[in-house]
């Protein structure tokens, strides 16, 4: 016979599932720190990129004004300015990218955690189940 409550609940449990099953695959098989530093290695190589080419069309725009000042220009400086961006660019958005992806991992504790809820009175009733059957 049909238990038409188990029906619904797997029916709710596999949609919610199917909705989520990426938020609960990540939080089931990666800890918190793992999954941030890999977001924040991901976006270290993009930033890196993006200054580089923002670098370089800072430095096509300026030309003119680069070749000029050429011979007074001290490379030790130079270089020391563009390091000092950088590095103040890169502080930005590691803390950004560090706040975003800890609370976004937090958020999928919280949908494996209402999973695993709903999951519990199922469990219980198949036990109710099994043991029924074992009287039998």
């Amino acid at each position: 016979m049909i238990d038409e409550r188990k029906v619904q609940r797997m029916t709710r449990l596999a949609i919610f599932e199917k909705e989520h099953e990426k938020e609960i695959e990540t939080v089931r098989s990666t800890y918190r720190s793992d999954y941030v530093s890999a977001k924040m290695m991901k976006n270290w190589i993009f930033i890196t990129i993006a200054f580089c080419i923002g670098f370089g069309v800072w430095a096509l725009y300026r030309l003119d004004e680069i070749a000029a000042s050429l011979n007074k220009l001290d490379p030790v400086q130079f270089g020391l300015q563009i390091l000092t961006a950088y590095l103040v660019i890169m502080g930005i958005y590691m803390v950004l990218t560090w706040i975003v992806y800890t609370i976004r991992y937090q958020k999928m504790k919280k949908t494996r955690e209402r999973y695993r809820k709903m999951m519990q009175p199922l469990a219980a009733e198949y036990e109710k189940t099994e043991r029924r059957r074992t009287k039998e």
